[in-house]
């Protein structure tokens, strides 16, 4: 669609808009108008790196009190809207300490509850992640300080439905949310307070906990392909976990298939997928979540020797 609205450039200014369900409007078909495109306008998308790149050492910024504390909490989004809800303090603090501490990184992460249709809340995730991604950006924060992440409605934090089978609606609630992780050895550990959601033990999805627990140390996901719309591909409900990975202004948006905590378990689903179609494939590491690269791959092999046949593949490749 085209807008004026005041957050634009300028005029009137061209916006893509995704909805979590069909919408019977979208399905009408009509006339197309064709904009032929002339050969020298033509340009070559230029993809961006998937793994974080070796980044120089800097300073810490002087100009910020050493004494602050600061309170992070996950952030609460409106789905129909992408309205964040009571997420200004944390933003406030997560953008003094990236500002402050400019080795930090940070991985925002978000989910959605079971009210959409799955497969685009995948995309629609990390677009949610990359929303708050720009408002850091906008406050002078490094975009190679943030990565974004969006599981869609995977790893619920609460059972969306009661015991009698009725919908829990403070569960959609809490599923739709963003999570926050810090990265780096210059955190003010004895200064910063992470809260998190207190749920019942009973109506706690223990998704949530399993996901965090096999995202520590070393874990393989294979990079499936890049999308700049939502995908829609059987492969996508054949395997599981999906996650879409994005870099801020990337153009396209990232998928990849599952979470193994050694390389031979990834090693054959790469496999499996090349089967079905996607070729260019290819296994990626991670460390606590983090991407890795392939340089330092080399030098965490002793720390953790299963990326000896990780370390192999790259080589053959």
């Amino acid at each position: 669609m085209s807008s004026n609205r005041a957050d634009g450039l300028g005029g009137l200014d061209v916006y893509s808009v995704y909805f979590r369900s069909p919408i019977v409007a979208q399905q009408q078909v009509g006339r197309a108008f064709v904009f032929p495109l002339r050969e020298k306008e033509a340009t070559a998308l230029v993809l961006e790196p998937d793994t974080f790149a070796r980044r120089p050492v800097l300073e810490p910024n002087a100009t910020i009190d050493d004494d602050e504390t600061y309170t992070l909490a996950p952030i609460y989004y409106d789905a129909a809207t992408g309205q964040l809800q009571g997420a200004r303090k944390t933003l406030m603090d997560l953008e003094k300490i990236l500002l402050r501490y400019p080795n930090v990184q940070v991985v925002l992460t978000a989910h959605a509850n079971q009210l959409g249709d799955a497969t685009t809340d995948l995309f629609l995730t990390v677009k949610q992640a990359e929303s708050v991604a720009q408002q850091l950006l906008d406050k002078g924060v490094r975009a190679d300080q943030l990565y974004l992440r969006g599981c869609g409605q995977y790893f619920p934090l609460a059972n969306n439905q009661n015991f009698d089978g009725s919908t829990n609606p403070m569960a959609y609630q809490i599923n739709q949310r963003i999570q926050i992780a810090l990265y780096g050895s210059e955190l003010p550990d004895d200064r910063l307070r992470i809260i998190q959601p207190n749920i019942n033990s009973v109506m706690r999805n223990q998704a949530a906990t399993r996901y965090q627990t096999d995202l520590k140390g070393l874990s393989y996901k294979v990079r499936l392909t890049n999308a700049a719309t939502p995908l829609q591909h059987p492969v996508l409900k054949e395997y599981k976990p999906i996650t879409t990975e994005l870099r801020p202004k990337a153009l396209t948006v990232t998928y990849y298939v599952g979470l193994d905590k050694s390389f031979a378990d990834s090693a054959y689903l790469l496999q499996q997928l090349k089967k079905a179609g996607f070729e260019e494939a290819r296994v990626m590491a991670y460390i606590d979540g983090l991407p890795l690269s392939d340089e330092d791959a080399q030098l965490r092999f002793t720390e953790y020797p299963d990326l000896s046949a990780y370390l192999e593949y790259l080589a053959d490749e």
